[in-house]
């Protein structure tokens, strides 16, 4: 099924067969990160990882209007999360350096918000 379109009556096959790969390589990414915080000593309270399910594979293919699952760039995706803020450049640079960012199609959040307001601060990488 990789590579060829797949149309919202097909998902379901396609979501089962990716999901099966993206959960292998997340959870290896993941490891890999940890271990690399570790060696640099960047403190962290967790780093975790997940699949988009299959009804929100269908919901955004809906919204977005995509022909096809494979334009979906987020069927998995990891959080790490630090203590403390002033960590996150730390955080930032590693992934930079140690897997190849999309930074094109890769966004701050924190930017979204004025320095005196309270909300979600992140950075979202596309590797």
């Amino acid at each position: 099924m990789s590579g060829s379109a797949v149309g919202l009556g097909d998902i379901s096959a396609w979501h089962k067969e990716h999901s099966v790969l993206h959960e292998g390589l997340a959870s290896i990414v993941a490891a890999t990160l940890v271990n690399l915080l570790k060696s640099k000593k960047i403190d962290y309270l967790a780093v975790s990882f997940r699949i988009k399910s299959l009804d929100s594979v269908r919901e955004k293919m809906t919204r977005k209007e995509y022909a096809s699952p494979d334009e979906i760039t987020d069927l998995s995706g990891l959080r790490i999360i630090t203590y403390i803020e002033s960590d996150i450049p730390k955080v930032a640079d590693l992934i930079n350096s140690a897997f190849n960012v999309d930074k094109s199609k890769s966004i701050d959040k924190s930017e979204e918000l004025n320095v005196d307001r309270f909300g979600y601060r992140s950075v979202h990488f596309l590797c």
